[in-house]
């Protein structure tokens, strides 16, 4: 409490920690993990709860044990016994091609969606023990911060030009740190079909088109990924969209959420969140518990492309 503890809470701040040995009956330990989680609500630690291979907790207990510790403390608690413990150490110094070998995944991505204002920028900022990508690869034009339907004819196609040179190489990105990284988990600002919520009704297909073209271009096949789409209020989106100098509006906001809805059906590999009345820190929680703590599915974003060119995906 009189900061002799500042060089710990810091590492804390810095790393991803594996917990081993330790008791969370150590108050010390529980202040130093609860000022973490304040501080930085979407950057957990991994806590080992040594349990007993004949005598071993039942799975409510587990559940509720692990539920406790990621709401109070930001741990994800691993319960295992002797022969697990030794898995874990041998996990540990194992090469990462040996562990993308196994059946299990290693790699897992979340693609983060939403129309602007429902922090999917800021969400990302506090997930820090995760591999993120920015929404851009390259500073944005100007134009683009304006709404998609109040561009000229020139600015919208410099925009549309621009935007889908951004995906491919986003997506060669993903590609290739996915193979030469084989091990962890990725958040991505912005999913790869984004802009075809942004287009005109009548233009979906064509920009489903343009989209697999962009990717193709790179030799790429579409990176897999669970897509969180994040919802809110309209009104309160388009003012915080507003206070960051940029323009909108209340019907372009609705509009564009509808749109979003239609886009990504809801589907195994699809997540819709709803952060309405939500803080900062209550919505990053919720999504930091959708990473570590729920069943991964992936969306085949190619085949979803391949949807709304087909017109099986369409707005209604």
């Amino acid at each position: 409490m009189s900061g002799q503890f500042a060089a710990l809470a810091n590492h804390f701040s810095k790393n991803t920690c594996l917990l081993i040995g330790l008791s969370l009956e150590d108050q010390t330990l529980r202040h130093l993990l609860r000022q973490h989680a304040r501080m930085n609500p979407g950057h957990v630690h991994y806590y080992v709860r040594f349990v007993d291979s004949v005598v071993r907790p039942d799975e409510d207990t587990c559940s509720a044990e692990r539920d406790a510790n990621f709401e109070v403390f930001n741990l994800v608690t691993l319960f295992l016994d002797r022969d697990e413990l030794a898995s874990l150490g041998r996990l540990l110094v194992m090469p990462e091609i040996d562990i993308a070998s196994f059946d299990e995944p290693s790699a897992y991505c979340f693609y983060l969606s939403g129309v602007p204002g429902t922090g999917k920028t800021t969400t990302a900022s506090f997930l820090r023990n995760l591999i993120t990508y920015d929404e851009w690869v390259e500073a944005r034009p100007e134009s683009l911060v304006k709404p998609h339907d109040e561009l000229t004819i020139d600015e919208r196609q410099l925009v549309d030009d621009w935007i889908l040179k951004q995906i491919g190489i986003k997506n060669k990105h993903l590609v290739y740190d996915s193979q030469s990284k084989p091990v962890g988990v990725r958040l991505v600002d912005r999913c790869l079909t984004d802009p075809i919520a942004f287009t005109e009704h009548s233009q979906w297909r064509q920009k489903a088109r343009a989209v697999r073209t962009a990717i193709a271009k790179h030799n790429r096949p579409p990176h897999p990924g669970h897509v969180v789409v994040l919802e809110g209020d309209p009104q309160e989106l388009a003012v915080r969209v507003m206070a960051q100098n940029k323009q909108t509006s209340v019907d372009y906001t609705t509009k564009l959420q509808r749109d979003m809805q239609m886009l990504y059906p809801n589907e195994p590999g699809i997540t819709h969140l709803d952060l309405t009345g939500y803080s900062v820190h209550e919505a990053v929680k919720r999504i930091a518990r959708l990473v570590h703590l729920e069943p991964y599915v992936e969306c085949d974003i190619g085949e979803l492309i391949r949807r709304v060119e087909s017109g099986v995906i369409a707005p209604g």
